[in-house]
């Protein structure tokens, strides 16, 4: 049923096929936690009915429990290493615009054409007066950090 639902979501446009994914995870890691709870629960009582139903619910509130910390190593070995796990964790090693921008670095400047308009005057021109002030000149540092932007997404932070 989640699969069916994630998949209506991502044809409407509401998630991407990365979360899609994600959630398709979850489920698969949650239902094999649940199969392996009802497994050892059939062991230790011989297919007992209520055992198995106890065993299977236990599993499965231990596989979601779980994910998220299951989750969160599988990211830090993905920062840490550059794995994509085949296309599921998408790797940018682009520096954003606005770590550029702090840095001062200027990127490539595109030139424009500019239309000339004619300019009436209504009101006459004054003087605004100019008062000068004094700057303190400070060193910023900035460390550049990879790490989880998005759904299974890295990039600088």
């Amino acid at each position: 049923m989640e699969t069916c639902r994630n998949s209506y979501l991502v044809a409407s446009g509401q998630i991407e096929p990365v979360e899609m994914a994600s959630n398709m995870g979850q489920s698969v890691f949650s239902t094999v936690m649940m199969l392996g709870g009802a497994a050892v629960a059939t062991a230790l009582t011989g297919g007992a009915t209520f055992p198995v139903l106890i065993g299977s619910f236990a599993g499965g509130a231990a596989g979601s429990m779980a994910f998220r910390p299951v989750s969160s190593c599988v990211m830090k070995v993905c920062v840490n290493s550059g794995i994509t796990f085949f296309g599921l964790v998408e790797q940018d090693y682009g520096v954003p615009k606005r770590l550029l921008s702090m840095l001062g670095i200027k990127g490539a400047s595109i030139k424009t054409a500019r239309v000339k308009t004619a300019a009436v005057s209504t009101a006459p021109r004054l003087s605004a007066p100019s008062v000068k002030t004094a700057c303190l000149h400070t060193a910023d540092v900035v460390f550049f950090e990879r790490g989880l932007v998005g759904v299974n997404k890295v990039a600088y932070s």
